[in-house]
């Protein structure tokens, strides 16, 4: 007969099994594997349940639990200046102070373009969000740093942006990963006097560039006829190399070397030829000249050219000095003048990108990113700096400052039809060459019979040196 003790073991084991049969699994929570390695038992089960495993969605290695990014403290590097800077850091100041994830951000001025590469590409630590010219991002990828593709974060439905945080012609598509986003669009732009114009006998700005040139001879010949000899030689198009602005010109004759051909830039086309021989009929003309030492802003105050080349960030300061230097004139910014009556403009700026770090250190970046970008933080950049709004969205937040600023508004309509400027690692060599280019053809001992032959050289320059 089976002891006391023997038959209370048995009814303890019983009870076991029909506890283990009637309690339902404990679901695993989100984004956490379960742990697969119960112990065995050595008791077969009172009764047979089949329970299915739950099949858990798979997540990015980049992902981490909000919780992980409390205190985090990330750096991010811009190259902005003035005003825009100011307002960068009073903008992450306030992110530091609202946001809900505990993020802290410090904002570093590295004072302009070529200051910020100059540091990248010294080799100190990255930071963990820097806003550079995309050529420059582009050039940097895999030689300086390994950049963080955004897709990862545009993909996921917690820390996607809008489908329309952009206007579409501010943001490629490229196949593959995408290091970079969009932070600052601008347009290159005329700037055109149009009191003086009327003065001259023109009631409407030029479309083509046979009407700019007959404009800027026509301003370049009143000062030469009046009684003040200081002036002449002076007048029209204030000549400027800008590597934006040369491709404005290209652009103008139909010449759009910023497509690469068979993996490099070609500028030898009968269409770059007739750009650059335009350029230089102007300057033989004395319907362009040069200055370096006045600044743009004073030399149009003063009559002395009826267009200079610009961007959207010189319409706040020209406003100022319009006024400040005693000109009542009234003045406005146009589109290059287009050969076949199309004007041209050509946009450009900064982007984001973040570089590969520890993942909450990415994540903090994307989510300041995504913050920046959002039309409120935007309105203020732009309020700031005159730059493009990057959305519609943004734009809906700038009526006052719209109507404050006619110049603008003007340039407002131009953002659909407005042509990307270069944004590929070749074309931060191809820049300086096409300056370089462009000073040679203004030099007096060449000839206009010699555009092509300098243009050959360009493209020989170009093979040797692009990436």
């Amino acid at each position: 007969m089976p002891s006391v003790r023997f038959l209370r073991l048995l009814s303890l084991l019983a009870i076991a099994g029909l506890l283990a049969g009637c309690i339902p699994p404990v679901p695993y929570p989100s984004r956490v594997t379960p742990d697969a390695t119960a112990a065995p038992t050595r008791q077969p089960p009172v009764a047979t349940r089949l329970v299915p495993t739950p099949t858990l969605t798979p997540y990015p290695d980049w992902w981490v639990e909000p919780a992980q990014l409390r205190n985090v403290n990330i750096t991010f590097w811009h190259p902005w200046t003035g005003e825009v800077a100011e307002e960068v850091a009073s903008l992450a100041y306030d992110f530091d102070e609202n946001n809900s994830h505990g993020i802290m951000v410090t904002a570093r001025g590295m004072g302009g373009n070529a200051a910020l590469a100059e540091e990248v590409e010294s080799g100190i630590p990255l930071p963990e969000l820097v806003i550079a010219q995309p050529e420059q991002i582009s050039a940097w990828q895999g030689e300086i740093a390994a950049f963080v593709d955004l897709n990862l974060y545009r993909s996921d439905p917690t820390w996607a942006l809008p489908a329309d945080a952009f206007y579409d012609v501010f943001e490629s598509s490229p196949e593959g990963e995408q290091i970079s986003l969009p932070a600052e669009r601008s347009a290159r732009v005329l700037f055109y006097n149009l009191t003086w114009a009327k003065e001259l006998g023109f009631s409407q700005p030029p479309k083509t560039p046979a009407q700019f040139q007959e404009q800027a001879c026509a301003a370049a010949a009143a000062l030469n006829a009046d009684r003040f000899y200081e002036n002449n030689g002076t007048g029209g198009w204030l000549w400027e190399l800008d590597s934006l602005t040369v491709l404005s010109w290209l652009a103008a004759f139909d010449a759009h070397p910023e497509v690469p051909v068979d993996g490099t830039y070609q500028f030898q086309t009968e269409n770059a030829a007739a750009g650059f021989s335009f350029l230089r009929t102007l300057l033989d003309g004395g319907c362009a000249w040069a200055n370096k030492t006045i600044s743009p802003y004073e030399i149009f105050a003063s009559r002395r050219a009826l267009f200079f080349s610009g961007s959207l960030q010189d319409i706040p300061a020209l406003k100022i000095a319009m006024p400040y230097l005693k000109s009542a004139d009234a003045w406005t910014v146009i589109q290059y003048p287009a050969a076949d009556g199309d004007q041209v403009v050509l946009t450009s700026g900064v982007d984001f990108a973040i570089p590969q770090s520890e993942p909450a250190r990415q994540l903090a970046a994307w989510i300041f990113l995504r913050w920046l970008l959002e039309p409120q933080q935007q309105a203020r950049l732009i309020r700031a700096g005159g730059t493009y709004p990057l959305s519609e969205h943004a734009l809906s937040r700038l009526d006052a400052y719209s109507r404050q600023n006619a110049q603008w508004e003007t340039a407002l309509a131009w953002i659909p039809e407005s042509q990307p400027a270069p944004a590929d690692a070749r074309w931060r060599t191809v820049r300086s060459l096409l300056q370089d280019a462009a000073w040679q053809i203004a030099q007096p001992y060449v000839k206009l019979e010699d555009i092509p032959e300098v243009l050959t050289q360009l493209d020989e320059m170009i093979l040797q040196l692009s990436p």
